[in-house]
């Protein structure tokens, strides 16, 4: 079977290395750089490049904590963005990244039904949800709302708790300290990145729209048992420090079985063989240096 060949325009903002990297995948990836969250920008972006087959719709400010105490912030970086795009977009069908934070305030196995999301982060991940929704709908183009739980491996922010976790466990001392903000019995749900990619490209070739699916590894645990579990696979001691508290207190869970109806896909990479895989990573980028 041959190779499938994608010409691919790379959509980036504030990350200035980005040409190069996308230079680095070859010459059918071609970077553009857009600020969504201004019209005229958007509009030349879309009057440069049209009828695109199908658009994955990754931008988005995730800073929760952050956001927590700035909500024009969170206007202007999450929800302005999607309603630049959605005026001026002409294309085909449009693969939204949305979040698992828009059950935000439920408790248990999440509901579609009854979304009242309770931190701005999640407000607006729905609004610009409703704002896609709204425009298919008058302009006839496709999409798949795909509210993701997240992931972990190569690339991920620094900040993120994951990353976090293996730069301190990579430390040579007996007993390693760390802190989790919060009590952490808060739920954790992450899958690696390699299983979320193959996620996206499962359904870009998917013919299946018009339709809001969970992306999650189905398989919610606190994070003081997640980091515990991280710990063990690399045979470290960990004694775990509690302090303050988190924006995001997330109290409710999520089944991949609907993504895996729809799209023919679920989670297949552990713990087991993800952190070993990302430690490796951290080392080759010489992030970490020990352990």
């Amino acid at each position: 079977m041959a190779k499938e060949r994608w010409e691919v325009v790379a959509v980036y903002n504030s990350s200035l290395d980005f040409p190069a990297y996308a230079d680095s995948l070859g010459g059918d990836v071609v970077p553009r750089k857009c600020d969504l969250r201004k019209e005229k920008e958007t509009q030349d972006l879309f009057s440069e490049f049209k009828d695109f087959d199908k658009t994955v719709y990754l931008a988005s400010d995730t800073r929760v904590g952050y956001l927590f105490s700035d909500q024009p912030e969170d206007v202007y970086n999450n929800i302005l963005p999607m309603a630049n795009f959605v005026k001026h977009y002409d294309g085909g069908p449009v693969l939204f990244f949305s979040s698992g934070a828009v059950y935000s305030g439920q408790k248990g196995n999440v509901s579609h039904h009854d979304l009242h999301p309770t931190i701005p982060y999640a407000i607006s991940k729905l609004a610009a949800e409703l704002y896609l929704e709204h425009q298919a709908s008058i302009d006839g183009f496709g999409h798949v709302t795909v509210r993701f739980f997240g992931a972990y491996g190569p690339y991920e922010p620094e900040r993120k708790l994951t990353r976090k976790l293996l730069l301190a466990l990579s430390s040579p001392a007996d007993v390693i300290k760390f802190t989790v903000y919060g009590d952490g019995d808060n739920l954790i749900d992450v899958m690696y990145i390699d299983d979320a990619v193959q996620a996206v490209y499962k359904m870009l070739v998917s013919k299946k729209q018009d339709s809001v699916v969970d992306l999650c590894g189905g398989a919610a645990v606190s994070v003081n048992t997640f980091v515990n579990r991280i710990a063990r696979i690399l045979d470290k001691k960990l004694e775990i420090e509690h302090r303050g508290s988190v924006a995001e207190y997330i109290e409710f869970r999520a089944s991949s079985e609907g993504f895996e109806r729809a799209f023919g896909f679920s989670p297949r990479i552990s713990l087991q063989e993800g952190i070993p895989n990302y430690m490796n990573w951290l080392r080759k980028s010489n992030l970490i240096t020990s352990g």
